[in-house]
């Protein structure tokens, strides 16, 4: 991965961006979850360098403009990326998709496979290339699964500590929205 690529990663508002990550335990119902790592990426959106845009489209969450990049977040904030010395643990799993039992691949379609994948945890943000990606991902009940060490991925930020609590209310504000969308008798 280009150098100007991750120096710009860096520059996002990781700290704000994994504090309000951990805020969001309100979504850790399993009706709700979806919620949660769609909140996490409007606020990559919101608070990185004003140029990635959130798409939301199968196997990519965002367009990169300025560098001609795609990008897919994966945010994983009941997991840690620092052992309690502050050293990368060994290896990072991370669920890429579910097929719904439908997987009978072999081998992962690049075309499923963004150029960069964001991946955000509690205490820290790292990023992994989509040849590492495509080169280490297998199969894995109905989807993909990677398997990553330290030596597999770009540090972007961390080891974080959380800094400030958000209250953001959205399971409310989901329950209020749906309810209103709802037609008279």
């Amino acid at each position: 991965m280009e150098n100007k690529v991750i120096n710009s990663l860096k520059k996002f508002n990781w700290q704000k961006i994994t504090d309000y990550g951990r805020s969001l335990d309100e979504l850790n119902d399993a009706q709700y979850r979806f919620a949660k790592g769609l909140a996490v990426e409007f606020a990559v959106e919101k608070l990185a360098d004003g140029n990635i845009k959130y798409v939301g489209e199968a196997h990519r969450d965002y367009v990169w403009p300025k560098y001609k990049l795609t990008g897919e977040l994966k945010s994983q904030f009941s997991a840690k990326m620092f052992d309690r010395r502050g050293k990368m643990k060994k290896d990072f799993d991370i669920k890429l998709n579910n097929s719904n039992g439908t997987n009978k691949q072999s081998k992962l379609d690049s075309s499923h496979v963004a150029d960069i994948l964001i991946v955000c945890r509690k205490d820290g943000v790292f990023v992994v290339d989509k040849e590492t990606v495509l080169k280490k991902a297998k199969s894995q009940g109905d989807g993909w699964v990677l398997k990553v060490t330290p030596e597999d991925v770009t540090l972007i930020a961390g080891p974080l500590t959380q800094q400030e609590t958000f209250t953001p209310g959205i399971k409310n504000a989901i329950n209020e929205a749906i309810k209103q969308s709802i037609p008279s008798i």
